[in-house]
Protein backbone atom coordinates (compact mmCIF):
# COMPACT_ATOMS: atom_id res chain seq x y z
CA UNK A 1 0.00 0.00 0.00
CA UNK A 2 1.52 3.24 -0.97
CA UNK A 3 0.86 6.69 1.18
CA UNK A 4 -1.87 7.78 -0.96
CA UNK A 5 -3.95 4.68 -0.46
CA UNK A 6 -3.15 5.01 3.46
CA UNK A 7 -4.40 8.81 3.38
CA UNK A 8 -7.76 7.22 1.51
CA UNK A 9 -7.62 4.44 4.20
CA UNK A 10 -7.49 6.83 7.00
CA UNK A 11 -10.08 8.99 6.07
CA UNK A 12 -12.15 6.39 5.26
CA UNK A 13 -11.39 4.84 8.89
CA UNK A 14 -12.59 8.45 10.37
CA UNK A 15 -15.26 9.08 8.02
CA UNK A 16 -16.88 5.46 9.38
CA UNK A 17 -15.90 6.12 13.02
CA UNK A 18 -18.31 9.28 12.38
CA UNK A 19 -21.13 7.81 10.92
CA UNK A 20 -20.94 5.11 14.01
CA UNK A 21 -21.07 8.00 16.49
CA UNK A 22 -23.78 10.25 14.63
CA UNK A 23 -26.01 6.66 14.28
CA UNK A 24 -25.23 6.19 18.37
CA UNK A 25 -26.24 9.89 19.04
CA UNK A 26 -29.34 9.58 16.61
CA UNK A 27 -30.46 6.14 18.01
CA UNK A 28 -30.62 7.91 21.64
CA UNK A 29 -32.35 11.08 20.26
CA UNK A 30 -34.85 8.60 18.87
CA UNK A 31 -35.56 6.69 22.23
CA UNK A 32 -35.74 10.11 24.03
CA UNK A 33 -38.80 10.42 21.64
CA UNK A 34 -40.36 7.46 21.80
CA UNK A 35 -40.14 8.31 25.69
CA UNK A 36 -41.82 11.62 25.62
CA UNK A 37 -44.30 10.33 23.43
CA UNK A 38 -45.52 7.86 25.57
CA UNK A 39 -45.31 9.76 28.72
CA UNK A 40 -47.50 12.56 26.94
CA UNK A 41 -49.94 9.99 26.30
CA UNK A 42 -49.98 8.74 29.68
CA UNK A 43 -50.36 12.06 30.91
CA UNK A 44 -53.28 12.39 28.74
CA UNK A 45 -55.09 9.47 29.38
CA UNK A 46 -55.12 10.66 33.23
CA UNK A 47 -57.12 13.71 32.30
CA UNK A 48 -60.61 13.64 33.71
CA UNK A 49 -63.47 15.74 33.65
CA UNK A 50 -63.38 15.87 37.61
CA UNK A 51 -59.84 15.79 38.47
CA UNK A 52 -58.92 15.39 41.52
CA UNK A 53 -55.51 15.73 43.34
CA UNK A 54 -53.85 12.29 43.17
CA UNK A 55 -54.59 12.66 39.14
CA UNK A 56 -53.19 15.93 39.71
CA UNK A 57 -49.77 15.08 41.33
CA UNK A 58 -49.43 12.27 39.37
CA UNK A 59 -49.24 14.76 36.14
CA UNK A 60 -46.58 17.03 37.77
CA UNK A 61 -44.97 13.96 38.17
CA UNK A 62 -45.18 12.48 34.56
CA UNK A 63 -44.16 16.21 33.38
CA UNK A 64 -41.23 15.79 35.90
CA UNK A 65 -39.84 12.73 34.30
CA UNK A 66 -40.73 14.21 30.58
CA UNK A 67 -38.57 16.98 31.25
CA UNK A 68 -35.51 14.92 32.97
CA UNK A 69 -35.88 12.59 29.11
CA UNK A 70 -35.63 15.54 27.07
CA UNK A 71 -32.22 16.94 29.26
CA UNK A 72 -31.46 13.49 29.04
CA UNK A 73 -31.04 12.52 32.81
CA UNK A 74 -32.50 10.31 34.99
CA UNK A 75 -35.06 11.42 38.17
CA UNK A 76 -34.45 9.82 41.86
CA UNK A 77 -37.14 11.40 44.07
CA UNK A 78 -36.38 9.54 47.46
CA UNK A 79 -38.78 11.42 49.59
CA UNK A 80 -41.97 13.76 49.28
CA UNK A 81 -40.18 17.19 49.46
CA UNK A 82 -37.64 16.39 46.55
CA UNK A 83 -40.98 16.04 44.80
CA UNK A 84 -42.70 18.97 45.57
CA UNK A 85 -39.13 20.67 45.15
CA UNK A 86 -38.92 19.55 41.89
CA UNK A 87 -42.50 20.55 40.14
CA UNK A 88 -41.94 24.47 41.10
Amino acid sequence: MNATEGKIFDKYKKAKEKIGRIKLRLDRIIAQTYTICALYTYVLACRALATNYALFLLEQYLMLKIKAVRVGKSIELKIVEDFINCCK
